[in-house]
């Protein structure tokens, strides 16, 4: 008996106890990833502190889907969230436009500054994302997804277009990643944040576009190929990245090149098969709208 309590005791320990435990491996993690330097013993204390942490949280994740359930059913705030899809939509476009455009805005004055194509060209890359979400934003802050099809049929295809120009200015990024080498060398520690990130958006944007095909709405459909394209593009500036903090010794330069001209070149294709198909398919479901009301 006193065995399971003691074992209990140290798998499923005091929250605050868990959280200060959490705190303090990862900065010992993060200060034996920096300096690697450090004493061996010193590095091991951390890895363990932090395998530690990992599995108190591992075992505490049934309680932790039960709490969030818990919320979800009983604040309003927490209900309204997670039922109105038009809610979540303006709220994440209003944040990724502002974002696109900032960014944009701080390439371009980059690249007057230092007359660069690269800095151009991701210029043009964040303002058609930004122009697209805020197209979408504009109907999402009036409408209800979903309730006039033909109008968002003819959003949903406009984003398609802009696709196109936004193909093009992501070819230019690729050529000037492959042959100016811009994917800059990191520490190992913000290589791995990147990737967490990274990671975690296409994730997201994967769920995100299979979750809200139930509402059948076109431009809801539309904001997640948007959120889809971009962390394809983030998962092409993360490879470069990562090749150049990691794969300096064990791969050639032209290995790498070669790496990111095939990643590059599927992104591009990629994009551009998903806007034929965004135009392909609007200018089917209007034909079949038109065909139904003149019936009718």
């Amino acid at each position: 008996m006193k065995k399971q309590k003691f074992w209990r005791a140290v798998i499923y320990p005091h929250l605050a106890f868990a959280l200060s435990i959490t705190l303090v491996a990862t900065c010992l993690l993060i200060y034996s990833l920096t300096n690697l330097e450090s004493s061996d013993m010193f590095s091991i204390v951390s890895y363990a502190l932090s395998t530690y942490a990992l599995v108190v949280w591992c075992f505490r994740v049934p309680s932790l889907i039960r709490w969030i359930l818990r919320v979800k059913a009983n604040n309003r705030y927490a209900r309204r969230w997670f039922d109105d899809p038009r809610l979540r939509t303006n709220v994440t476009l209003t944040g990724n436009v502002l974002w696109n455009v900032a960014y944009a805005t701080l390439q371009l004055v980059l690249g007057l500054r230092y007359r660069s194509m690269w800095f151009w060209s991701t210029a043009a890359y964040y303002y058609c994302l930004g122009a697209m979400r805020l197209m979408l934003l504009r109907y999402t802050a009036q409408n209800q997804p979903g309730a006039n099809m033909g109008r968002e049929l003819k959003y949903y295809r406009a984003c398609g277009w802009v696709f196109v120009p936004l193909n093009l200015a992501l070819s230019a990024m690729i050529l000037f990643l492959i042959r100016q080498n811009r994917g800059a060398e990191r520490s190992m520690v913000v290589a791995i944040t990147m990737a967490t990130y990274t990671f975690a958006s296409l994730a997201f944007a994967i769920i995100g576009a299979k979750r809200y095909r139930k509402y059948h709405s076109p431009v809801l459909s539309a904001s997640r190929a948007i959120s889809l394209t971009a962390a394809s593009v983030s998962m092409l500036t993360l490879e470069a990245s990562m090749l150049n903090t990691f794969g300096t010794e064990e791969m050639n330069e032209n290995t790498q090149t070669l790496l990111l001209a095939f990643s590059g070149g599927a992104v591009a294709v990629f994009i551009m098969i998903m806007a034929v198909y965004m135009i392909l398919r609007a200018n089917r479901k209007l034909k079949e709208l038109e065909c139904s009301n003149g019936t009718e």
